[in-house]
């Protein structure tokens, strides 16, 4: 059974990938509905009629042409486009680390990874302004850094803070709840059976 702490950054991770697919798709949307606008806009009649009918509802559009209206579209489309690339890239960013906090956060030696995916992850979303999904990735960056530090030790098994030698180096564990106590040999190493 996983650890509480991989179940939360594995939820986290399911939140994150979900609303980056959604700000993927919607990035799609928007960009095909610009490319519709541009569509419209490099019909000089059309722009003409726009110009026309704008000049006969009191708006002062003298000296407007269609040309200077269909460039300055352009270059408003042009400039949102790139913004929605930009985006794009960084809720790929995303969902990338949500797929690997997903993947890795039940494995202690892909935890590291998991952790870099989501300060990226993180940092990306914030230069794009999605405030929910960097909060997400923060708080599983957070939990992710914790079960790095401090490794998780399955019910019923001896945790021993210092690793396999114990704290003076010579391999002196304590034993575990409900494990018999562990017998040394003269050079101080566990006697096998």
């Amino acid at each position: 059974m996983p650890d509480s702490n991989a179940r939360i950054v594995r939820g986290l991770s399911i939140a994150t990938v979900v609303i980056s697919v959604l700000a993927i798709l919607a990035v799609l949307a928007v960009a095909v509905l610009l490319a519709v606008l541009g569509s419209y806009m490099n019909d000089p009649a059309f722009v003409q009629r726009v110009i026309d009918e704008a000049y006969s509802q009191g708006s002062s559009v003298r000296g407007i042409t269609a040309n200077d209206v269909t460039m300055l579209v352009s270059l408003g489309i042009g400039t949102i486009l790139a913004a929605l690339v930009w985006s794009a890239i960084c809720s790929a960013l995303a969902l990338v680390a949500g797929i690997v906090g997903i993947r890795n956060s039940s494995k202690q030696e892909k935890l590291g990874t998991a952790f870099g995916w989501a300060i990226a992850g993180a940092v990306m979303s914030f230069l794009t302004g999605r405030l929910i999904t960097m909060a997400l990735l923060i708080v599983s960056a957070v939990y992710l850094n914790k079960m790095r530090k401090y490794p998780t030790v399955p019910y019923g098994q001896p945790y021993n803070p210092y690793g396999q030698y114990g704290a003076n180096g010579y391999g002196q564990q304590t034993p575990g709840y409900g494990q018999p106590p562990v017998q040394y040999d003269e050079n101080g190493r566990p006697k096998t059976y």
